[in-house]
């Protein structure tokens, strides 16, 4: 709404600022009345007792002393942190790259929150496809689950599953193979491709599962997988593979206040939050006097800065860049001098004497 009004001021047509006012609700509202955002809205104060309780679980890891408290734990030690010493009941799995003989291979261990280890296949499927890997636990014949999805980041669609076992002596590789249907997968009628990703499943009960060769191969022989053999170097052995999570909380603190006092300490919150109000009083002035695209810089951190009170965000590159990126704009915003408008001249063109 205030982006509305920003907009349309000083317009010469105020039913135009009027109706966008009245679009912008009416979206809104179409949104806040849908089910999953009165489902959510119906459970709020659960939803918020439990955040506000890891919150307090995440300050109270901290180490002691004043040089913490200053200078906080440091970038990316929550999910470590959290691991060996949160009180929550629940904890991460975890996943790691290990060699044998200089060859890599991918460790699984379970026990925690479900991690699904990743990749989006390259290519066309074909109705019948066969998952060739090896295979190695500390239990004798330990089952292992894997998938086959429509997936993008987390929510899963129209999914083929097998599992596998290990061999009945525990610590042994072995050699297995599933066989994947993979015809209603082509059978999904779209005008637009989906992104199709096979994921890897941690186990439970405390079993840990090496993975090795991995291959994903069509009738024709073609390996629709790559890096299947962990031996990748720009992302340390796991190039084209990443892991996702339905138990988001032991990764990160659901709170950007909380996160930034956890990772840089009360240095980190003053030296932000003055970044912020700089980049809110500098963005404010300029759209009230009529910038538009002020305005929309303006809107788009308050927009996050909302949403990061109840999620830390910055935790992803990408949206730290986003972030950095939008509190740039505002404080490139500068109150428009008397003279600008319309006929004003530009200043390098001004004659006669200073």
């Amino acid at each position: 709404v205030f982006f509305a009004l920003a907009l349309t001021r000083g317009s010469a047509s105020p039913r135009f600022g009027a109706l966008l006012v009245v679009v912008m609700l009416a979206v809104a509202s179409t949104v806040l009345l849908g089910p999953f955002a009165q489902q959510r809205l119906a459970q709020w104060g659960q939803d918020l007792t439990s955040r506000q309780a890891h919150w307090r679980d995440a300050l109270e890891m901290r180490d002691s002393g004043l040089w913490t408290a200053a200078f906080g734990m440091g970038v990316g030690r929550f999910p470590e942190t959290h691991f060996w010493r949160s009180r929550e009941a629940l904890h991460a799995a975890s996943y790691r790259l290990e060699s044998d003989a200089g060859k890599r291979y991918l460790r699984l261990g379970g026990g925690g929150g479900r991690l699904y280890i990743e990749q989006i296949v390259n290519g066309e499927l074909t109705p019948s496809l066969v998952l060739k890997l090896r295979l190695r636990a500390n239990q004798s014949a330990a089952p292992f689950e894997l998938s086959l999805c429509e997936k993008w980041l987390l929510t899963s669609r129209n999914c083929v599953a097998a599992t596998v076992r290990s061999a009945d002596t525990a610590g042994a590789w072995a050699s297995v193979e599933a066989r994947l249907n993979a015809a209603a997968l082509m059978q999904i009628g779209t005008s637009l491709p989906r992104p199709m990703k096979l994921s890897l499943y941690t186990p439970s009960n405390g079993t840990v599962i090496d993975i090795a060769d991995i291959r994903l191969l069509t009738a024709q022989g073609r390996d629709l997988l790559s890096n299947g053999n962990f031996s990748g170097d720009l992302s340390g052995g796991l190039d084209h593979w990443f892991f996702s999570t339905d138990a988001d909380p032991p990764w990160h603190i659901h709170s950007l206040p909380v996160a930034v006092l956890f990772d840089q300490g009360w240095f980190g919150v003053v030296a932000w939050a003055s970044l912020f109000a700089l980049a809110l009083r500098r963005g404010a002035r300029q759209a009230w006097h009529g910038d538009r695209q002020a305005a929309a810089a303006l809107a788009a951190l308050v927009a996050f800065l909302v949403v990061g009170l109840l999620n830390t965000l910055i935790d992803d590159p990408r949206f730290l860049f986003l972030l950095l990126l939008v509190a740039w704009l505002n404080c490139q915003a500068r109150r428009p001098s008397a003279g600008s408008g319309a006929g004003a001249k530009p200043a390098g063109l001004a004659v006669g004497t200073a």
